[in-house]
């Protein structure tokens, strides 16, 4: 994306996508610097508006942007204009989904991911998998486990989803299948563990993520 950048510094496609990687590395605590990152990617959302300031996707990385600097009304009124915009984005409403999850507001969560998904035939794994997740974070997990093994039919290497699989089988008493299911997972990433992952901040409520931590320990995952 930088690359592309210093051919054309305008080029909105890899300002936005340079954004929410900027992010990522602050949500996922891989940034040495966790101020400088957010600064990049507001830097990039205000360059993105500058350009198109209609754009979904830079509303989209303006939302999480806000969020970020701890304005969730504004985060929450961004994504609401991303998706007026692109009505029919699964991408789009997908991350207002995502945007609710961060927010802890799992039902209007659950709400968005199943509208996104209701646009596709076929559901994008991440979208699929966060709705799961959510799901197991409101203790359905029968749902969430139909909906994991669906993203595994299409795509058998997802390590979210073999994760949250794991979850659902130890929350319904199937430990034989959960453990199953975590040797597949360390057959994908032999380098996985429990600690590692909660630190990508999967779920912002501490009780929540213990749980999850519980589950996975509970299926023999180091």
């Amino acid at each position: 994306m930088l690359h592309a950048l210093s051919f054309d510094p305008d080029y909105l496609c890899a300002i936005v996508a340079l954004g929410f990687c900027h992010l990522d590395e602050l949500r996922l605590g891989w940034s040495p610097d966790a101020t400088q990152s957010l600064n990049d990617a507001a830097e990039l959302a205000r360059r993105g508006g500058a350009l198109a300031v209609r754009d979904a996707d830079v509303l989209a990385l303006r939302a999480y942007v806000s969020f970020f600097e701890q304005d969730h009304d504004k985060a929450m009124y961004l994504i609401k204009q991303a998706v007026s915009q692109a009505p029919q984005s699964s991408e789009i409403i997908g991350f207002k989904g995502a945007l609710h999850d961060l927010m802890g507001d799992f039902d209007s969560a659950i709400s968005a991911y199943k509208e996104a998904i209701s646009k596709l035939l076929f559901s994008p794994a991440w979208i699929s998998s966060n709705l799961a997740l959510t799901l197991l974070a409101m203790e359905q997990s029968a749902e969430a486990e139909q909906i994991f093994n669906k993203v595994l039919l299409n795509r058998p290497r997802y390590a979210r989803a073999w994760i949250g699989l794991t979850v659902a089988y130890v929350r319904q008493g199937r430990i034989d299948e959960a453990k199953e299911t975590a040797h597949q997972l360390l057959m994908l990433d032999p380098h996985f563990s429990v600690e590692e992952w909660s630190r990508s901040k999967p779920f912002n409520d501490t009780r929540i993520l213990e749980s999850f931590k519980s589950d996975l320990v509970t299926a023999g995952l180091p």
